[in-house]
């Protein structure tokens, strides 16, 4: 049994890393021969270009264009900030080499082709591979699985839209590339109801770092923390105005150390880890007494460890789909975005194993069923 995985797996974000690594370590636990699609197209390379930033594809192309000396001291400028992050490049380059099953790199669909001729099973992994607000790849017919033999199955696995809605100028393509599809699972129930509003079945299943035992994640979580008690800080973006406030009563009590992981907003006068890699990541969460961020990832890993954790959404919204989803599930809506909080106060993991195992055992069992 021959199976292909496209999914976002070399972004340098720590979810879309370790999704597509659990995903492939559990199929090839079961004795499913796996590749996962090295594709790079040039929306995804463009922007770990230098070029980027002067391009007419990047941010600030009319004000550099118009200026040749503000040109010269932003490239300057972003030159120096990449420095600073080569080691974090580094240690998700030597992670993905180092656990990872790829094909060669792709940068088109008639690339892809020509490395998955002898597919059985083609999937359209986890993250956020259909979202078309924010993410280029959701308009991609390659994360559509439009390529390989006709004979092929095509499944999604956990597949997510990353938003509420589909833009109504991309239903019609949407709708089009899921056509092709012989089953359909989402991560979200938004995103159940999002396959069905436009005719399609489809089942929820647990993320793919759920398909693995907390006994996998163990040893790969072993590199070396702080050995002091210390709260985990892991934004992503902007933080919503209840993180920053939970962080400000932390550092007020004073019995814990605060660490960041590199975020877009370092938090003043908070040690900042800046080149954590996946295993890193990992690491930090399992060795912190306290977990704060409004990363799925960072959530579900708390989950894992069986840590105690707060979850926030980004930046002012009011919700999170991805993590509220979850937390409802497992009866942990409590650690979403409360205005009061307790650093003592605890949390029941004998129930909270008892329904993710449950889940688990479900979204296993359709793995296997779909794919054979």
């Amino acid at each position: 049994m021959k199976t292909y995985t496209i999914t976002c797996h070399n972004v340098y974000n720590y979810g879309a890393s370790l999704q597509a690594y659990a995903l492939q370590k559990y199929l090839l636990s079961r004795g499913v021969e796996n590749k996962i699609i090295d594709y790079m197209p040039d929306y995804l390379a463009w922007h770990y270009h230098l070029s980027w930033f002067i391009s007419s594809r990047g941010n600030h192309y009319g004000m550099m264009r118009k200026n040749f000396l503000l040109r010269g001291l932003y490239v300057l400028h972003r030159y120096l900030k990449d420095l600073k992050s080569l080691g974090r490049k580094r240690a998700f380059d030597d992670f993905r080499n180092a656990n990872m099953i790829l094909t060669e790199r792709s940068r088109c669909v008639n690339e892809i082709n020509s490395q998955v001729d002898d597919a059985d099973v083609l999937i359209a992994g986890s993250d956020q591979i259909w979202n078309s607000h924010s993410l280029e790849n959701g308009l991609d017919s390659a994360f559509y699985l439009d390529f390989g033999p006709r004979e092929a199955k095509r499944i999604s696995y956990a597949a997510s839209f990353g938003a509420n809605v589909i833009n109504e100028k991309d239903i019609v393509f949407v709708k089009e590339q899921l056509g092709r599809f012989n089953k359909i699972s989402v991560r979200e129930n938004n995103g159940l109801r999002l396959v069905e509003s436009i005719g399609f079945k489809g089942e929820v299943v647990l993320d793919p770092v759920f398909l693995l035992d907390a006994s996998s994640w163990d040893s790969m979580a072993n590199k070396n923390v702080p050995t002091y008690p210390y709260i985990l800080v892991y934004s992503i973006g902007s933080m919503s105005e209840g993180m920053k406030r939970m962080i400000g009563q932390i550092k007020r009590d004073g019995r814990y150390k605060i660490i960041a992981i590199r975020s877009n907003k370092a938090v003043k006068g908070i040690r900042e880890i800046a080149n954590a890699g996946p295993a890193e990541f990992l690491s930090l969460i399992k060795g912190a007494s306290y977990i704060l961020s409004n990363s799925f990832h960072a959530t579900a890993f708390s989950i894992i460890f069986h840590k105690l954790f707060y979850s926030f959404p980004y930046g002012n919204k009011k919700s999170s789909e991805r993590i509220l989803g979850l937390l409802q599930i497992l009866g942990l809506a409590n650690r979403y975005d409360c205005d009061c909080f307790s650093l003592s106060e605890v949390i029941d993991y004998d129930n909270v194993q008892m329904t993710l195992e449950g889940m688990q055992t479900w979204s296993r069992e359709w793995l296997k069923n779909v794919i054979y």
